[in-house]
């Protein structure tokens, strides 16, 4: 079994993917007509703001967590009887 590649790595990994979407779903059907105008709107621009940093700071957390979790609570795991400290794996 490989490493992990460290958290914050997986979660731009992710983000770059999520990006990637949103872009071809904007080149695709194409932006908002009053995208510009909106974003001067402070309530707008502010709800826009903490969206993404809720959404990228929940994807840290989770991505944190989840090796934590693991080893835990085996149960989780895809592999729920290998032992990480174990050089024979299992």
């Amino acid at each position: 079994m490989r490493r992990l590649r460290p958290p914050l790595l997986r979660v731009l990994i992710w983000l770059g993917f999520a990006v990637l979407i949103l872009a071809l779903l904007a080149i695709e059907r194409g932006l908002r007509a009053d995208l510009a105008e909106r974003l001067h709107q402070p309530t707008f621009a502010v709800g826009i703001a903490a969206a993404a940093i809720t959404g990228i700071l929940s994807a840290i957390a989770a991505f944190s967590v989840l090796v934590t979790a693991i080893l835990t609570f085996p149960c989780l795991s895809a592999f729920p009887d290998y032992e990480p400290n174990n050089p024979e794996g299992g």
